[in-house]
């Protein structure tokens, strides 16, 4: 049985999608935020970004926090609003200082986001396969015929 183009380049993406999450949920599981510095972080601005299926808001919260005695601006997304002037706790790396999280352990739950992602897209590869390889091996027989007893 030949595939279709599309089904060989939606099987290709997947694979590549999969192979990709997979990868990242493994860099952001090794990475280690042990060595991330913890700062207090001031709120400059809190704005709406979405609403997931859930009812659950995020919002993009504006922050100003201090690297070495110089205050560095980002944006963190957060799932509660914060009033300008409002301190928070914000952790960096210090060899990447726009790197910036709101707790030690965002990492690893982005991460195990990855890795689950990845597992499932290449296991429903692998799965596909192993279901057209049984269908090769096992040719269906026509059904037979019984004579009308009687």
């Amino acid at each position: 049985m030949q595939k279709n183009p599309t089904s060989k380049l939606m099987t290709i993406l997947l694979g590549l999608f999969g192979l990709a999450a997979l990868i990242y949920g493994i860099v952001f599981l090794l990475e280690d935020t042990s060595d991330y510095v913890e700062v207090t972080a001031s709120v400059v601005s809190s704005s709406y970004a979405t609403t997931d299926d859930y009812g659950n808001e995020s919002y993009n919260v504006t922050i100003v926090y201090p690297v070495n005695g110089v205050d560095t601006t980002d944006i963190i997304s957060s799932s509660q609003e914060y009033a300008a002037g409002e301190q928070m706790t914000v952790y960096y790396d210090p060899e990447d200082t726009g790197h910036v999280f709101s707790s030690r352990s965002e990492s690893t739950c982005l991460g195990g986001i990855g890795v689950v992602f990845g597992l499932f897209c290449l296991g429903s590869l692998g799965w596909g396969w192993l279901q057209r390889r049984r269908q090769k091996a096992t040719p269906i027989a026509p059904p037979t015929q019984e004579p009308p007893a009687g």
